[in-house]
């Protein structure tokens, strides 16, 4: 959020950093890629770049005007949906309980996307 309102810094591509604050902020090894893998395997997947590319069409989209807006919906296609609920499915399944996830229902996805972001930040802060 800071980086959207502070711009980018100079080291990164003008076209793709709020990909990259994006992608540091998830925490998910993103900033280590150069020290995890050896040179030829980080060349042979792109890199940073490939992720940043991932990414693009979701923040350079005009299907979603509002910066809140489209934060939550990658965060609801990428985080939530892949990271949390294959967790919860995989722990609960292993002793026989079916999970009902209320806040990644439909429904409940919808009506978050159509309150007004004003609704959902206090000052910057969301």
């Amino acid at each position: 959020m800071l980086g959207y309102l502070y711009r980018p810094s100079r080291s990164l591509q003008k076209d793709m950093w709020l990909e990259s604050y994006y992608l540091s902020s998830f925490r998910k090894c993103y900033d280590d890629l150069e020290t995890m893998l050896n040179p030829e395997t980080l060349t042979g997947s792109g890199g940073q770049e490939a992720i940043q590319s991932f990414l693009h069409p979701c923040f350079k989209s005009n299907a979603r005007r509002n910066f809140i807006k489209k934060l939550m919906n990658i965060n609801i296609r990428m985080k939530e949906a892949n990271l949390i609920l294959t967790k919860v499915d995989k722990m609960t399944a292993a002793h026989g309980i079916l999970p009902l996830s209320p806040l990644f229902t439909k429904r409940m996805i919808e009506s978050s996307m159509r309150c007004p972001p004003v609704y959902k930040l206090r000052g910057n802060i969301g």
